[in-house]
Formats: C-alpha cells, structure tokens, sequence
C-alpha cells in the first residue's frame, strides 16, 4: 500500500495571522514522515491555488485502489453566500490560502479527480470546517481549469475542527484540534481510524465541537488502518 500525504498550513495570509498553523503542519509532516507516509507541505506564500492543484493532481495520479492519501490543513476558515445552490443553509465554505478562499465546492470537484477506492484521510483544523467536501458547480477557480465532472469514486474519512457554523481556536503551540489528535495516538498505540475521533472528541473544550464525515463507501478495512500520524 502506497502511503502519501498533502499538507497545507498558512499562518501569514490575506485573512490576518492564524497563530500555529505553520507548527501543525510541520508536525504532520515530521510525524507522518516518520511511519512512513511521502508528504507534500505547502506553506504561506506557496499555497497558491495552481501550486496546491498541480501537487495534488500529481499526487493523486500516483495513487491505486487501496493506497492511502493523508491531508491536512491548518489555518483560517470562513463562510460566504452560496452561488451554486448545493448548501442547504445557503452559505458555502472555505479555507483562506495565502491569497485566496478555497471554497468547499472546488475542494470537491479536486476530491473527484482521486482513482475509485482510493482511501483519503483528511484532517481539517479551522473555522466553519464542517462539511469542506461538499460539491458545486464552479469549473473553474482563478484561472485553474478544474477537469470535466465525474463523481467522487474514492473512500473519504473526514475530521473537521469545528461544525460549519461554529469556530475553531488555537495558540501559539497549534490548533486545539491537531494538538488533541497528536495528544490520544501518543497515548494510544496502534490507535486506528475507526477510534480517532471518539477519543480526540472528548479532550475539546466544550465551546469547539469538531465534526466526523464518511465520503463514499469506507470500508472496514480503511477503517482499521493505524492512524498514522
């Protein structure tokens, strides 16, 4: 089983500092590196929209039924009207990259260029990070052509930092969110996919509620994956 991973971390963007998020994402990458995983990290100036894209195209060509892709991002998040009539509370999601919101709806038509069964675990530590997967109608985002339309065929688990209409928070040392999940695999060995989120969930302060999505059809298996983080 091939092993890769993506990480995004933007501390210094066009939505104001986001304390941390860089140390989140250099962890994830040390950590990850260290059980193996081949990770890509994207930081500040260089997660513009066409870098991110042409590293995950390229990423995500390598990858077969049954290889695992790692994502992670960290930093700020936010919400704005929805234009393609696919949130049922008329408001789209996005991550702040350096310059620019990555909406929930490109997010999606990118998740629908990953091979069928291809497994993808997706950890997403910021604002309104409830539902960044879901899909829309844009094809094209500053510029960057998306590729034709053709469904989501992979196996997604994803763990956001906060539901769509609540926060996510942080200090100097990290997200909340990425600091529990490093905190419950240190303190369980062999902690698979299945039991993350349970125990992560329980170490939040009550005012961030984070949030577990499955995207296709997970398969046991994936499932029972050690966390390789």
């Amino acid at each position: 089983m091939k092993r890769l991973g993506i990480g995004v971390g933007v501390e210094q963007g066009f939505a104001g500092h986001c304390p941390g998020a860089l140390i989140d994402l250099k962890r994830m990458y040390s950590r990850a590196s260290a059980k193996g995983v081949k990770v890509v990290t994207l930081l500040d100036e260089f997660t513009e929209l066409s870098i991110l894209h042409g590293v995950f195209v390229n990423t995500v060509e390598q990858l077969a039924p049954g290889d695992l892709l790692l994502l992670g991002y960290s930093g700020h998040g936010g919400d704005k009207k929805d234009l393609s009539g696919d949130e049922p509370g008329g408001r789209d999601q996005y991550m702040c990259l350096h310059r620019e919101p990555l909406t929930d709806d490109v997010v999606w038509h990118m998740l629908e260029q990953v091979p069928a069964r291809v497994r993808i675990a997706w950890i997403c530590d910021c604002c309104h990070a409830g539902s960044m997967y879901r899909g829309g109608t844009d094809r094209v985002f500053h510029g960057v052509q998306l590729g034709a339309r053709s469904g989501f065929k992979g196996e997604l688990l994803y763990f956001g930092g906060s539901t769509d209409d609540r926060l996510s928070y942080g200090d100097a040392n990290g997200g909340y969110w990425w600091n529990a999940i490093y905190a419950m695999v240190d303190r369980y060995s062999g902690l698979t996919w299945r039991n993350l989120y349970d125990h992560v969930a329980e170490q939040m302060p009550w005012y961030q509620k984070p949030v577990v999505a499955k995207i296709g059809e997970v398969s046991d298996a994936f499932l029972d994956l050690p966390v390789c983080l």
